[in-house]
């Protein structure tokens, strides 16, 4: 037990903070952690930027197939690198821009957008694509206008593929069918569903 002024008095003496050795300790240690793991944070940050970009693509090509089917008649899916514009944009199969375009049903002759996505939109604008055609027509049944299968791939400005950056690939079929692959697995390697099916 203790009197008051000696409970004062410990109490006065701990000390409730941190010691300026404690600190530097503290951001030594956040130092060395983001040292070492600032890289793979970036590896993983452009390869989601790559995922995304190509997903968000995918969803275009099945949305203009689905379009297609549910008005019995042809929807286009475009590529561009300009505005996102019926009467300006011109199909490039560089582009970073998608439209997916059909005819107004009470209007044939006037040509609407149904969906768009801009590169602009998010970090897309790093993404790169490269192959593929301008533009792929789906018919009524579902089919494209495609003579052979589209792979159409999808990398990061500046990066090449390799063991860090992942790249993506996106195959469209004549027969209508997309799908998201990697384009460096092997396509002898039948039990891998990453591998890309040209067929």
């Amino acid at each position: 037990m203790c009197n008051s002024s000696i409970c004062i008095n410990r109490l006065r003496s701990h000390s409730f903070g941190f010691s300026l050795i404690e600190m530097m300790v503290v951001v030594l240690i956040m130092g060395v952690l983001l040292a070492v793991g600032g890289p793979s944070l970036n590896v993983y940050m452009t390869n989601n930027k790559i995922q995304a970009t190509a997903q968000s693509f995918v969803s275009g090509l099945q949305q203009a197939r689905g379009e297609a089917v549910r008005r019995n008649g042809n929807v286009n899916f475009i590529l561009t690198d300009g505005a996102i514009d019926v009467a300006t944009s011109t199909p490039d199969a560089a582009g970073k821009n998608w439209m997916v375009t059909a005819p107004v049903l009470d209007a044939p002759t006037t040509i609407e957008i149904i969906n768009s996505k801009s590169a602009n939109e998010g970090s897309a604008n790093k993404v790169t694509i490269g192959g593929g055609v301008a533009s792929v027509t789906f018919n009524s049944l579902g089919g494209t206008n495609l003579g052979a299968a589209a792979q159409y791939t999808f990398g990061f400005d500046g990066l090449t593929c390799g063991t860090a950056t992942r790249c993506l690939s996106v195959v469209v079929t004549p027969g209508g069918r997309t799908q998201l692959c990697d384009p460096a697995v092997p396509a002898t390697a039948l039990g891998d569903s990453r591998r890309c099916i040209m067929s």
